[in-house]
């Protein structure tokens, strides 16, 4: 893309760095998706877990596992396929901490 920062540096976005067009929309629906794929799942185990481990225990595994993922997601190239995955174990682990 041609968009600069007030630097003069290229300007990165999620959108700029998986090319989010109009030709490509799949992808965002996509990754929408993605997000509600990993709140499913993450719903599902995150109740047994909690249920089976206690709420502190659950809380505190699956933030620190939430971060882990978070850093790692921001260090990853941009791909759509590499992001949604990511973003399907980042939902996962966001909704084990929340579901008790």
């Amino acid at each position: 893309s041609n968009f600069t920062n007030v630097f003069g540096s290229k300007w990165e976005t999620t959108v700029t760095d998986l090319n989010l067009v109009c030709n490509d929309a799949w992808k965002n629906t996509l990754i929408t998706g993605s997000t509600f794929i990993g709140y499913m799942i993450g719903s599902i185990v995150g109740g047994n877990y909690s249920d089976n481990f206690g709420r502190k225990n659950a809380i505190c595994v699956f933030s620190a596992i939430l971060g882990i993922l978070l850093i790692v997601h921001g260090l990853t190239p941009g791909n759509v396929w590499i992001f949604c995955v990511f973003r399907i174990l980042e939902s996962v682990a966001l909704m084990m901490v929340y579901n008790f």
